[in-house]
């Protein structure tokens, strides 16, 4: 599924690991990979709320080595396993917080607008980070109505989403993947903005052929596509 016709893909994002004590087998070939064939790459990281903040980050820092991609890293906030909405909201702050001490930026948060409302407190910091949020695109249209009126009643202004995902079944054959399932994405912003985020890829962006090709040594798991 693909939001619109002709899609340029400038980058992915992959899952490095899980809280503490998890990391995902197919992180180092997919992150190696992804890097050979000319994709600007961003990591993105689980959080647990309740866990000691500084034994995530560290083990997320340590994933990804001294290789930290080509975008700002993404923090994922959507869980909840008993927490409140305030330890919730200031575990998720405090992670931005450290990784902003050890790269000069806050990361990207990936959550979805109606996790931030129900489960998140509102908060100041929500307009200092940019936000990536999940609202499939058979329920709102593309140029972000829904999505909009889901983030105002959140408390994220609108301005600061970069990216909506669009959908979790996307084929990955046109993209050199086995997977069936690729996350879909769409970059909400300006191709100015876009180039800024992503950086230099080494090749030229990817146009998806649409037929069946051999894949490449690339993983199928936890993978998503940053279209235009």
């Amino acid at each position: 599924m693909l939001t619109h016709i002709d899609p340029v893909v400038r980058g992915v994002a992959i899952r490095a690991g899980i809280c503490w004590g998890y990391t995902d087998k197919w992180f180092a070939q997919n992150w190696k990979e992804a890097h050979s064939v000319g994709f600007s790459r961003t990591s993105y990281h689980v959080l647990y709320p309740l866990e000691p903040i500084d034994k995530q980050m560290t083990h997320w820092f340590n994933i990804m080595g001294d290789d930290l991609g080509e975008a700002a890293p993404v923090l994922d906030v959507e869980l909840i396993h008993n927490a409140s909405r305030k330890q919730i909201t200031d575990a998720a702050w405090a992670s931005c917080q450290w990784v902003e001490t050890r790269t000069d930026k806050y990361p990207m948060i990936y959550s979805r607008p109606y996790f931030v409302r129900d489960s998140m407190q509102k908060a100041d910091w929500f307009g200092e980070v940019d936000w990536w949020m999940a609202l499939y695109a058979k329920t709102c249209e593309h140029n972000g109505t829904g999505l909009k009126e889901m983030c105002a009643a959140a408390g994220v202004p609108f301005e600061r989403v970069r990216i909506q995902q669009t959908g979790d079944k996307g084929i990955g054959a046109p993209f050199g993947c086995q997977s069936l399932n690729l996350d879909f994405d769409r970059w909400l912003g300006t191709e100015e903005e876009l180039a800024e985020f992503f950086g230099e890829a080494t090749v030229q962006p990817v146009i998806p052929t649409y037929q069946i090709n051999k894949p490449a040594n690339v993983g199928d798991f936890n993978i998503s596509i940053i279209e235009v």
